[in-house]
């Protein structure tokens, strides 16, 4: 990982509570590729049996949530748009 700060930030967690920084993952050139870092993320939460795990993603410019989702395994994850 650099140092550089990418557009997107990917906030993600094995359970839904919320551990502050920890639950930093990385940053991101895009929506997509935090999305599928996600779901790396999940696919090994699920095979520990913990199927409380979500993400959401936050644009930089706007410090908003653009996408979210629980239950981070990849076949039946919808991704939804941060309100």
């Amino acid at each position: 990982m650099t140092n550089k700060i990418k557009r997107y930030i990917l906030l993600a967690g094995l359970s839904c509570y919320p551990k502050g920084w920890e639950d930093f993952r990385g940053t991101f050139d895009t929506v997509y590729e935090a999305q599928r870092y996600a779901l790396s993320i999940g696919e090994e939460v699920f095979y520990l049996g913990l199927e409380n795990s979500w993400a959401q993603i936050i644009d930089t410019l706007t410090m908003e949530v653009v996408s979210e989702a629980f239950g981070l395994k990849e076949e039946e994850v919808e991704w939804g748009v941060g309100i």
